[in-house]
């Protein structure tokens, strides 16, 4: 079943709440419930040009850093993920854009996010418990260096 089979039944379907779509190199790999970390944050330096007369420091932009993303509650139906985490942990730092879907309970595209030079720092399996009605859990973790916004 294909990722785009399992969030387009949304009705009475259990997979219908994986509102989260990632993306890469244009093919659709994974769906989530959660998403985290889509933020960034600019240091503001204090500043004070040596000939101004005045007694004031100048707020002026720093580094720019980014949160790493934090995606939970997976499902996948390609190895392309666990490919890329195993090049990453063989030495091989391979960077890809990605993009992240903001699906509505119809499965249309309401918001996404392009995720630039990313790479998985964490790509954790699924946990099963036979006692408990959950879904298994996994957790994928992207650091990156910048997000674009879109739509």
């Amino acid at each position: 079943m294909a990722i785009d089979d399992i969030t387009a039944t949304r009705q009475g379907d259990p997979f219908g709440r994986y509102n989260f779509k990632l993306s890469v190199d244009d093919r659709d790999v994974a769906a989530f419930k959660q998403c985290t970390g889509l933020d960034t944050s600019t240091a503001a330096s204090e500043y004070r040009e040596g000939s101004d007369s005045s007694l004031t420091q100048d707020a002026v932009p720093g580094l720019t850093t980014f949160s790493s993303i934090s995606l939970k509650d997976g499902i996948t139906n390609s190895a392309a993920l666990s490919a890329w985490r195993q090049q990453i942990m063989n030495g091989d730092i391979t960077r890809q854009d990605v993009t992240l879907t903001l699906q509505d309970s119809s499965g249309q595209a309401k918001r996404s996010w392009t995720l630039k030079n990313c790479w998985p720092t964490n790509l954790s399996g699924p946990s099963f418990d036979a006692a408990s009605a959950t879904t298994a859990i996994d957790e994928l973790e992207l650091a990156h260096q910048g997000i674009e916004a879109a739509q």
